[in-house]
């Protein structure tokens, strides 16, 4: 497994290529969640260990404090421990690149791996109306390694570092 630090070589590292800017969303396309809907899971106590738990756990920074230019598995991760998701710390046969201190993921395509582990259910478009799920995007003619972050479908919102729906591929997963 490949270890990395904000000075690894960046011929291997895609966790310096930064993406582009998250688009602006489209109508219907979900926003960016909002303070109040963060409190609205917390009302519900949902800190356990589910979908719902780790977006509620999302605070778009990783424990360790490190970041890199792309830091969408890197932030989701540490969302998804601090939800409970002990698995994702070492070892993890589907993790192939860790920050530091912490060790935790910081590859999207890493986090796609676990996420088809993890699955019960998959869709290829946007679910709505069908709960929280995990997101994979990809669409190499944009950009190199693709993104994650995690959907409410009810209430139409993300948690992560941005939302790319007009990319070629989507991959919905929910457990």
């Amino acid at each position: 497994m490949q270890e990395l630090t904000n000075n690894a070589d960046p011929a291997i590292a895609m966790e310096h290529v930064a993406p582009p800017p998250s688009p602006e969303p489209r109508a219907g396309d979900p926003k960016p969640a909002d303070p109040a809907h963060y409190e609205k899971l917390r009302s519900r106590g949902l800190i356990v260990k589910s979908l719902s738990g780790a977006a509620l756990a999302y605070q778009g920074k990783c424990e360790g404090g490190d970041a890199y230019d792309n830091n969408c598995a890197h932030y989701l991760s540490d969302a998804f421990i601090r939800a409970g998701y002990t698995e994702l710390l070492p070892p993890n046969q589907d993790i192939n690149a860790r920050c530091t201190p912490a060790k935790r993921p910081i590859r999207a395509a890493d986090m796609n791996a676990w996420f088809k582990r993890m699955a019960t259910k998959t869709a290829t478009s946007y679910p709505k109306n069908s709960g929280f799920w995990a997101v994979f995007q990809l669409d190499t003619s944009h950009y190199c390694c693709g993104h994650v972050l995690i959907v409410d479908t009810d209430h139409n919102v993300y948690f992560g570092t941005g939302n790319y729906p007009t990319w070629a591929q989507q991959f919905f997963y929910q457990w």
